[in-house]
């Protein structure tokens, strides 16, 4: 995957953002992960999106920043994301 996202492929951006957010095949490094997903986020990969929304809801790898996590989020939902649709009404329902 490294490869590919090097040359600004979304998919595989996101694929090893996962790889290193989980230490499954990469080594396990959470600042990486946000910034693999934001880049593929950018590029409006939707699983990016809701994976970005989910590091800076929790503060993960990135500042903590609900405001940016819901925007994330929308974007992901407006692609028709079901987990960030899920998770943007848990953050919109508190």
């Amino acid at each position: 995957w490294r490869q590919a996202a090097d040359q600004s492929h979304a998919l595989s951006q996101c694929k090893l953002a996962r790889c290193c957010m989980l230490g499954d095949g990469a080594a396990h490094d959470l600042a990486d992960a946000a910034r693999l997903f934001r880049l593929a986020a950018e590029q409006g990969n939707a699983d990016a999106q809701f994976w970005l929304g989910f590091l800076c809801k929790c503060g993960k790898g990135t500042t903590r920043d609900m405001a940016e996590a819901l925007r994330w989020y929308q974007a992901a939902a407006a692609l028709r994301n079901v987990r960030a649709l899920a998770q943007l009404g848990v953050c919109l329902e508190k």
